[in-house]
């Protein structure tokens, strides 16, 4: 993987005097560096794009397989090798038990379950296309949003899965069902079907970067929500630029980085079907080896505990999420010394 270890830049900068934001992005950028940026052309324009970033967001996601613990649901774990197999099997119900095929649009519609993710890199690692159905969509929106799409698939939880069942079945849609006590008709076990696999390798993918990776949606404030699709590049484009800005600010802050003594972590406290969760929370966290801690729903006295407990390094979210936080913070019960509150939240 090219990400850039906080040691070279302790080893080779430790008493490197501030710098200017401009110098600080051509020592990063330049010929020869991970981040090395250069010119290249897209629709007929020229773009610049990193030179090392991986060809795929598959790419990225079988890089980053290592024995360090990555996603975090109450008492479960999963490392980085362990998601990338069971990844693996959902891409094999897909494409062996669905029929999915390169470009194939598949719905997910649920909380910020492991299963999310699980899906989300499997859906992009067989060349198909993830679609974030918001979750707080009610049974008419639900079933508008697989049809917008032309979903062949719709991966959903109890409560998304009673909501479709009371709209019109749409033809050719499959359900999967995850983490469900109840099946509606036609639905299958998402569970049980992995189970009957045991372990099987990510079934093989010619993915360009160009290809369409993911649909998320908008608001709809002005009418039905829009399915906005973004190809493997974008995505790339988007997560590498703010691992480019964190060894930014270490160059023109004057003070160079140490190595953490422990593996970092973010809080996942908005919802995956909004691009802040997606990308900034879920996606960047594989270059940078770092947990990510969901939630079932926001609580942020539970927030507060997940942080001491997981010794998180990050959250970030809208204002209402980083001001539940600060408020607790302010009452001096904890000090969080090692978590970074930051009030984001990317548009759709």
């Amino acid at each position: 993987m090219n990400r850039i270890p906080a040691t070279a830049w302790t080893r080779h900068h430790a008493c490197t005097p501030q710098i200017t934001r401009t110098r600080a992005i051509e020592t990063l950028t330049g010929p020869g560096t991970p981040l090395e940026l250069h010119d290249i052309a897209v629709g007929g324009r020229t773009v610049r794009m990193f030179r090392h970033a991986p060809r795929s967001l598959r790419a990225m996601c079988e890089a980053a397989v290592s024995p360090l613990p990555f996603l975090v649901y109450e008492e479960e774990r999963f490392t980085f090798a362990e998601a990338w197999q069971s990844a693996s099997r959902i891409a094999h119900v897909l494409v062996h038990g669905c029929g999915v095929r390169p470009g194939d649009r598949i719905a997910i519609a649920r909380r910020n379950y492991p299963e999310w993710m699980l899906a989300f890199s499997a859906i992009t690692s067989i060349g198909a296309v993830a679609v974030a159905i918001n979750s707080h969509w009610q049974s008419d929106e639900l079933a508008y949003g697989p049809k917008d799409c032309g979903a062949t698939v719709l991966l959903a939880d109890q409560e998304r899965l009673d909501r479709v069942a009371e709209a019109a079945p749409i033809p050719g849609l499959q359900l999967l069902a995850v983490r469900a006590t109840r099946l509606p008709s036609g639905a299958r076990s998402l569970e049980a079907l992995m189970e009957a696999l045991g372990d099987v390798p990510m079934p093989p993918a010619t993915i360009a970067l160009d290809d369409i990776a993911m649909i998320l949606y908008t608001s709809g404030s002005s009418g039905h929500p829009k399915g906005v699709p973004s190809s493997h590049r974008n995505v790339l484009a988007a997560l590498l630029p703010w691992e480019l800005d964190r060894n930014i600010v270490a160059l023109t802050s004057g003070v160079a980085p140490t190595d953490p003594t422990e593996q970092p972590g973010t809080l996942l406290a908005v919802p995956l079907f909004h691009v802040t969760g997606l990308n900034a929370s879920y996606l960047s966290s594989y270059r940078m080896q770092s947990r990510v801690v969901s939630m079932y729903r926001w609580d942020p006295e539970l927030a507060a505990a997940l942080i001491d407990r997981e010794r998180l390094t990050s959250v970030g979210g809208p204002a209402a999420i980083t001001g539940d936080l600060v408020r607790i913070a302010q009452t001096g019960a904890t000090t969080w010394p090692r978590c970074r509150v930051s009030a984001r939240c990317c548009s759709t």
